[in-house]
């Protein structure tokens, strides 16, 4: 019972992704960075609250039909609290299967930190293709306007 419970809105919140957007389409890079964002969270959270209201249904359920027979309903509330905690950590590993903006804080947070770029790496991107005009907008992306610059700097290792 407790896997038919807690089993099938799991199933449903399986279907929930993010919708990848045209990348060619003219929409800056911060703007698909965050929809992708909201997706993470909308995921994490949704996945979440549908977990605890599972494990909140089989320990109901469980109550109603006094399985074990020491039961009482004040084990609703460790229910809850159990089905949440799943429900989280399984819509965290949903939404990083589904979005790319943690892999890009991650990456982000550890190249700052080796010094690889910049902290504020969005802020840089976007003023080396306002100010500088080493990159280009394409759609959602950035690209290098000169080839030979992009060879160069591929080619140099700190």
């Amino acid at each position: 019972m407790a896997a038919l419970a807690g089993g099938f809105p799991f199933a449903l919140m399986g279907g929930l992704r993010s919708v990848h957007p045209y990348l060619d389409k003219a929409v800056g890079p911060g703007v698909v960075l965050a929809r992708d964002r909201r997706t993470f969270s909308a995921i994490t959270l949704a996945v979440g609250i549908v977990g605890a209201l599972a494990f909140g249904l089989v320990t109901v359920l469980e109550i109603a039909f006094g399985y074990p027979p020491d039961y009482s309903s004040s084990e609703l509330a460790p229910g809850l609290a159990y089905g949440l905690a799943a429900g989280l950590t399984v819509g965290l590993m949903l939404a990083l299967a589904r979005s790319v903006w943690m892999q890009f804080q991650l990456a982000r947070i550890t190249l700052a930190a080796a010094g690889r770029v910049p902290w504020r790496f969005m802020s840089f991107l976007a003023d080396a293709q306002e100010r500088r005009g080493v990159l280009r907008q394409a759609g959602a992306v950035y690209q290098f306007r000169h080839l030979d610059l992009q060879r160069h700097l591929a080619q140099h290792q700190p």
